[in-house]
């Protein structure tokens, strides 16, 4: 009789499967099927995540490019403190100079005073010349373009001067791309800085000045320009333009 007792405890034993530890979980067939339909949406969910971090990348970008835009616009206004790494503050006596006047490709040169042009009025003076080949890239003349249709919105004045010599300037390949009306005098920045300035910092190309309308030069810049440049020289022309 115990015989047969243990024969029958071990077959519900087997019957009824392995033991189960305290941290076996027993999962419905129900279950198990909801959790492969999880698994199945992830790839989705996170091309969804994908694209909602890319969505909120944008819009920071959107967010940093306005603040940065009503700085600017503060800044013109007088509401904010102008600084800038593209300029350099100076505050030195400039010279208005006589100089050659072409109003177009190909034109006749003609002798007129810079000072009559723009003397009363804020100016922003670029000088180059041809054999600078930074001067007269075409990203440089594009953002120079760029630069006197903001200053003459604002009515501020431009002179692109060219410091070789006019048959140079007429001569060359790119010569209907260059800024025109266009001055031009040899070694301008000579007739037109004081000498302890050049002595002190150079006359490097391209050179651009920012004059107050008196003819004090407030600010300057040696080198290329960049979209940062163009906008922070266009600020403080105007901050000059007011005195």
């Amino acid at each position: 009789m115990l015989s047969v007792i243990a024969t029958a405890l071990a077959l519900a034993a087997c019957a009824s499967g392995p033991e189960l530890g305290p941290d076996d979980t027993i999962v419905k067939q129900d279950e198990l099927s909801s959790l492969r339909a999880a698994a199945a949406r992830v790839p989705d969910l996170e091309r969804r995540i994908g694209d909602l971090e890319g969505q909120l990348a944008r819009l920071e970008a959107e967010r940093a490019a306005l603040a940065e835009r009503l700085l600017v616009l503060d800044q013109r206004a007088g509401r904010a403190p102008f600084e800038t790494q593209e300029l350099t503050s100076v505050d030195v006596a400039g010279s208005y100079i006589d100089a050659l006047r072409v109003e177009s490709p190909g034109a006749r040169p003609r002798k007129a005073s810079l000072g009559k042009a723009l003397k009363g009025r804020g100016t922003v003076v670029a000088f180059w010349a041809t054999w600078c080949k930074p001067c007269i890239a075409e990203e440089e003349l594009a953002l120079l373009r760029e630069l006197r249709t903001a200053l003459e919105r604002e009515g501020i004045g431009f002179a692109s001067v060219a410091i070789d010599g006019v048959e140079k300037v007429q001569a060359h390949p790119r010569t209907d791309r260059f800024l025109y009306p266009l001055w031009q005098r040899d070694q301008a920045p000579f007739y037109m800085l004081p000498e302890a300035f050049i002595r002190e910092r150079g006359v490097d190309m391209p050179l651009f000045l920012v004059m107050s309308p008196t003819g004090r030069i407030r600010w300057y810049r040696a080198g290329q320009l960049n979209p940062t440049a163009v906008r922070d020289m266009i600020t403080a022309a105007m901050l000059t333009a007011r005195g």
